[in-house]
């Protein structure tokens, strides 16, 4: 496959949520010309369905990322408690003053 075809064409590559809002938006968007058209049943079903998948993803990707950050920020104040320490970031940056 020539690079041309597979910038066209990904197949296989790990998809970021803000990809799958692109491609559902293309889609929602060829879904209300479809319509507008007033073509085959066909076609427009198996849209709505891809929509939904893609809707799909987009929701468990987003209760994945929220329950990951839940989850790191409940290890550090852990870690926190356990060693009996606050961190602060004032050493850890110099001074504004010139």
């Amino acid at each position: 496959m020539s690079k041309p075809e597979e910038r066209g064409f990904p197949m296989g590559t790990a998809q970021t949520v803000s990809g799958l809002k692109l491609q559902l938006a293309r889609l929602k968007e060829d879904l209300g010309r479809f319509l507008g058209r007033k073509s085959d049943g066909t076609v427009i079903a198996s849209l709505n369905e891809r929509i939904h998948e893609i809707e799909t993803l987009i929701a468990d990707a987003n209760r994945r990322k929220k329950q990951d950050e839940q989850s790191s920020r409940n290890a550090s104040n852990d870690a926190a408690e356990a060693s009996g320490e606050i961190h602060s970031t004032a050493g850890h940056f110099p001074s504004r003053r010139r």
